[in-house]
């Protein structure tokens, strides 16, 4: 599977011109970091794992779109800094390219903590 296809392809669900696309990481999921041509940086998500980290309990439709909205509602109903996620253009959180469940958040910046 080609992970790099389907992420374009799912950008293309989105009213984004894309600049850059890169590879992030790959655990649970797999992670493209996502900039668009005015600087805005994206977290693009897609639910699938080289590796089968991921338990299919979390790689359903439900589950994702349950945990979206939770994420979505607490970013417009709290203090805490986390992932909103976006919908795409058929006005949905999941975006399906070829079976595999994708999802568009708001990119934060992590800190990388050091053991002293």
């Amino acid at each position: 599977m080609d992970y790099m296809e389907i992420a374009e392809k799912a950008m293309k669900k989105y009213p984004l011109a894309v600049e850059t696309m890169d590879f992030i990481a790959q655990s649970g999921s797999t992670i493209y970091k996502v900039k668009d041509t005015y600087g805005i940086v994206y977290c693009l998500r897609l639910y699938a794992s080289v590796n089968n980290a991921l338990g299919t309990e979390w790689t359903n439709k439900k589950a994702i779109n349950s945990m979206l909205q939770w994420m979505s509602a607490l970013s417009k109903d709290t203090d805490m800094i986390l992932p909103s996620p976006y919908t795409n253009s058929e006005n949905e959180l999941i975006t399906d390219i070829d079976g595999v469940l994708c999802s568009l958040e708001n990119w934060l910046d992590g800190e990388q903590n050091r053991i002293l």
